[in-house]
């Protein structure tokens, strides 16, 4: 029993998503208690509700048990050690009359609001007793899987914070006269992994206009909601007239003091003349810009420190945008998006972009970002922002 319970235990902190961790952890008790039935069930609303049912005939996943069934529940009290009933089996369940009996366990979940769920094991026949080592592991397994499911609750409710700052950060862009723009975001797949990447792109006084992406260190709530913080900084500092790098200088060192200790922030910053197709760009330790037209091409720049790190000065590169060329900023999601060890990688994204596949922006961004989901085998590992821009 203990190898059973070692083994949950290991399950319960392999995975904060709280339906598989429901379902591996009780059937994996099931089968060392050798059960036939087992569920879960919480209080909701006066009611019982089944979660989790495994040939549970009065327990149906996501309905609530009968007022019989939901009375034992309610007699639980925290603190209370497994409860041990014992019942005849009726003439349905086809069992002889050695067999008829059947015994069930119940213990409830505890956390510090008192009793959040309660867990059920039966099974009948000559087996049926529960020995003491078989309840001694059920009363071990309660406050493991009453904390496993607290923490995925809480991982569950930081991803749905997450997602709303992201949704309200991550708006449509503008059109820009001169411009044409294409963009994609993508989330990560697994739920804890929503970060802080972001983008934007808006107009100076001047007619100039600004394409910025980055990514907060970090993942969850904090990152998410630390977006807003860099993406004003930049803005207020291109808006105030200094060149990229000054720019970045500049946000570096306000956010030397404002980002908590250990955060960073990767950013690649390009200032666009439309009227000369000028370009001027700056990096804060993020991957290089890509420039595609009848081939592909990096546009190297010396990345300096990401923001926020340590005191530092930041390089710019300058180059010409041509009518056949648009420029592609991306964060590191992109490149990182891996099936098992194979990585997406630089050179599958300049063969993606190369050939004269950035006649469409949009069309080729978005086609960018299905060849690295397909790569991914759909399940990105991390957070992706795309940005691209065309002369026209």
């Amino acid at each position: 029993m203990s190898d059973a319970l070692d083994r949950i235990n290991l399950t319960m902190v392999s995975t904060s998503d709280y339906d598989e961790l429901l379902e591996r952890a009780m059937t994996e008790a099931a089968q060392a208690l050798r059960a036939d039935e087992a569920a879960l069930v919480i209080p909701t609303g006066g009611s019982w509700i089944t979660r989790f049912s495994l040939g549970a005939s009065w327990a149906t996943t996501g309905a609530a048990v009968s007022d019989d069934v939901a009375r034992q529940f309610s007699g639980l009290a925290a603190g209370q050690r497994a409860v041990v009933s014992t019942s005849s089996r009726g003439k349905h369940d086809r069992l002889s009359a050695r067999d008829s009996r059947a015994q069930s366990v119940r213990v409830p979940l505890i956390s510090r609001d008192g009793i959040v769920a309660a867990i059920s094991f039966g099974r009948g026949g000559n087996g049926a007793a529960f020995s003491e080592a078989e309840l001694d592991f059920i009363d071990k397994l309660a406050p493991a899987l009453s904390l496993a499911l607290g923490n995925a609750e809480a991982y569950a409710n930081e991803h749905r914070i997450a997602e709303v700052l992201q949704t309200s950060l991550l708006k449509p862009l503008l059109p820009v006269s001169g411009l044409e723009i294409g963009l994609a975001y993508r989330p990560a797949h697994r739920a804890e992994r929503v970060g802080g990447d972001f983008y934007d792109l808006f107009s100076l006084a001047d007619g100039r206009v600004v394409a910025v992406v980055g990514d907060v260190s970090g993942k969850g709530v904090q990152a998410a909601s630390l977006t807003e913080t860099v993406r004003a900084t930049l803005r207020t500092l291109t808006w105030l007239g200094l060149s990229p790098a000054q720019v970045l200088k500049g946000a570096n060192e306000l956010l030397m003091g404002q980002l908590p200790l250990g955060q960073f922030v990767t950013v690649l910053l390009a200032i666009v003349d439309v009227a000369s197709a000028k370009v001027v760009i700056s990096s804060a330790g993020h991957p290089p810009l890509v420039v595609c037209g009848e081939k592909a091409r990096f546009l190297e720049v010396p990345p300096g420190t990401p923001l926020g790190a340590v005191t530092s000065v930041y390089a710019e590169a300058e180059f010409e945008l041509l009518p056949t060329e648009t420029m592609v900023l991306y964060t590191d999601g992109l490149i990182e998006a891996r099936r098992g060890t194979d990585f997406f990688g630089e050179q599958r994204l300049i063969e993606a972009l190369g050939g004269g596949s950035c006649a469409n922006v949009q069309q080729m961004v978005e086609s960018l970002v299905s060849k690295v989901t397909e790569h991914a085998g759909g399940r990105l590992a991390d957070d992706l922002a795309v940005i691209a821009v065309h002369l026209v």
